[in-house]
This record gives C-alpha cells, structure tokens and sequence, in this order.
C-alpha cells in the first residue's frame, strides 16, 4: 500500500514538473499606457526564456480593442510589425501593442498568402484551415476553436464551392476567388478567369451578394477590379471548362457563412496552427509534432473572462533567452490567468513593438517581414 501511495506521489510531482512553470517578473513597461493596458517582461524560474506579455483589460472594450492588419494594407507582400504599425497610425489608429500573427508563404509570386483565417474590420480576407482560430464579435464577445467557411457561387443554375479565397489555387480543380484586398491581381499561370461586378463589397461574414460576370478570360493573371471579384480555376479543370461557358451579363449569386454560427458576428479574427490551452487547462493533442517540443522563439494569444494576453518569447540566443515549447508557453499562459490560448508564428517572426518601438530582441537580429500582425488599440 506504501508502495503504490509513493508511486502515485511520484506520478504527480512529474505530471507537475511537465505543466507548471513559474514566472518572474523583472520590469513593468505600462508607463504612459491608458488605463486598461499593461505590459511585463518576464523570466521563467529556470531563467532559460525571457518574454514579453500585454494585458488587455476587457472592461474598456470598445474604447481599447483588438485588432488585426496585413501587411502593406493587402495579402501579396510582406513587412515588418513595425511598418504596420505605422500605416495604421496613418490611417488613424492608435496601436498601443502589436506582435506578428500568422503562418503562410514566405516567398515567392504568393509571398505573403496567410494560410489560416484573417479578419479585418469585417472584412474576410483569408479563409480558416483546420487550426484553431480566435475571433473577436461586435459585442466583444471572445471566441476560439475551429472555423470552417462556407463560400458558394450559384449562376446558370449550378452551385460550386470555392475552396480558396485569397490564395493560390490547388491542383484538384476547386474554384478560387480574389477580391481587392489581395493585390493588383490574381498572380496565376494559365486557366480561366471570370471577373465579376455589380457586386457588394467588400466580403463580410454571413455574406449574400447578386453579381454579374463583366469579363471570360482564357489567360492568368487577371486584374482585380476595385468594385469587383475574379473567380479562378486551373486550365483543363471541369470546373475551367465550366467557367469558361459563362457569358457576360449572366447573372449570379456569391454568399459566404461560418460555421459555429457565432463566428459569422466576428469583426477581428486571426489563425494559429495550435490550441494550446482549451478550458483552463493544457490542450495535450497539439504537442504530438516534434516542432512543438523543440525551444524556440514563439508568439501566443491567449485570454480569460477579464483579459486579453498578447506574449512573445524571446530565442535562440545562449545567455539571454533560448526559447519555449509549446508546452511552455501553454503553461506560461495558464499561469498568468488565460482559459484559452493558441499559438502564432514563432521563430524569427516573433516581434513585440510598443509605442512604435521594438522591445523584444528577434533571434534574426532585426526584425522579421512578416503576413500579418495583430493590435491593441485606442
């Protein structure tokens, strides 16, 4: 009976020593900051990783929220956190806080395509993929979890899902659809390409629109109209051949919905590729990949019912900070109070600007041009 109580005792100082770590506080940065923000800079007990963290006190919602930028104020291009944070200024927000957000292409004729749902001031940029996303609704109502899109085109009496928005096309013939936000056009290759007007923009979530196709281009690389949208699909696909039997002036009709239905009320919305932390505890289906164990630069999300939690873990850099797993920074998140928590792109990426300034030390050396980034403004 000793036997199997001390072997339980162990048990549980392991599973302990797994998913707690303890955090010291070494400077409080909230100087100057409105009523409603803070940020700390902490250290982990075993002083192996410095980071950065923003609170964001919920009850002065709507006057401090949570927003969301791409890059270069489209999807094509990227930059730096603090670039966006200066186009927001010229455009009339206030950032307080702004770290990189989300995973996607890096380089080449798609550099900058986000790879997992991005949401700007109502507008749907970029659909979810099967990660965890978290989504802020007029109300202010928080939300997290996986999202999936629903974005259709009827005309000549046939429906057809489009798979992509705002992406590269796939090779299994599904439709993709560019609206203005991306860029200039629609950077493809050979296929066909229907430009679409007379239809509302920009795309919203539960979205309905009337359309009608003003141009059928047997050609790639299509002009995105400011007013209007290009549906695009591979060259030889039935979905091509389909498209390219639609006439100008026919008429259409493009809707667009989330499901959980809650999301479809989401104003700001953002991707991660994990869960890390789901009901106050450690979400342990995410640590099975190897990059996850691994320490590293890292940038989270996470919240509870009184507060938004911003956190980047300074890198790779012996004898100041060599980084977190992802069960760290899960662990890190709990303590500090979050019930809920993903994880955003790390590495590299990983940028923490307040007031305009840099104040983490990216493990690139500089800062890192990045999709997307995230805000706390007033």
């Amino acid at each position: 009976m000793k036997q199997k109580t001390f072997l339980a005792f162990i048990t549980i100082l392991v599973f302990l020593s797994q998913t707690s770590l303890a955090l010291q506080k070494l400077e409080d940065l909230s100087q100057g900051l409105p009523e409603g923000v803070r940020i700390y800079k902490y250290r982990s007990d075993d002083k192996r990783a410095v980071l950065y963290v923003a609170e964001m006190d919920r009850r002065y919602y709507p006057s401090i929220r949570f927003q969301t930028s791409v890059s270069n104020g489209r999807v094509l291009g990227r930059t730096t956190v603090r670039n966006m944070v200066q186009q927001a200024t010229r455009n009339g927000k206030n950032a307080l806080v702004a770290v990189n957000a989300s995973f996607g292409v890096l380089g080449g004729s798609y550099e900058g395509v986000i790879e997992n749902l991005h949401i700007q001031s109502e507008k749907v940029i970029s659909p979810p993929n099967d990660h965890a996303c978290f989504g802020v609704t007029k109300s202010g109502e928080f939300l997290m979890g996986n999202v999936k899109m629903n974005l259709s085109v009827k005309i000549v009496g046939r429906e057809i899902q489009v798979q992509r928005l705002n992406q590269e096309r796939d090779h299994n013939g599904s439709i993709a659809l560019y609206t203005p936000q991306f860029g200039s056009s629609t950077r493809t290759n050979d296929g066909c390409e229907v430009v679409i007007s007379d239809v509302a923009q920009p795309l919203t979530p539960k979205y309905k629109s009337r359309f009608t196709v003003s141009n059928v281009m047997s050609s790639g690389d299509t002009r995105i109209p400011r007013d209007g949208l290009v549906l695009s699909a591979r060259k030889g696909s039935d979905t091509a051949k389909f498209l390219s039997n639609l006439k100008v002036g026919d008429q259409g009709e493009l809707t667009l919905s989330f499901l959980p239905e809650k999301w479809n009320e989401v104003v700001e919305g953002i991707g991660g590729n994990s869960r890390l932390v789901k009901d106050g505890k450690i979400f342990e289906e995410s640590y099975r990949g190897p990059k996850s164990t691994h320490d590293d630069p890292r940038t989270a999300l996470g919240y509870n019912d009184k507060k938004l939690l911003l956190m980047v873990v300074d890198g790779r850099q012996g004898g100041y900070s060599i980084g977190m797993s992802y069960r760290d920074v899960a662990s890190a998140m709990i303590e500090l109070g979050a019930t809920e928590a993903i994880n955003l792109d790390g590495g590299s990426s990983s940028t923490f600007i307040l007031n305009g300034n840099l104040i983490n030390r990216p493990s690139g050396g500089q800062e890192r041009d990045v999709l997307n980034a995230v805000f706390i403004t007033n």
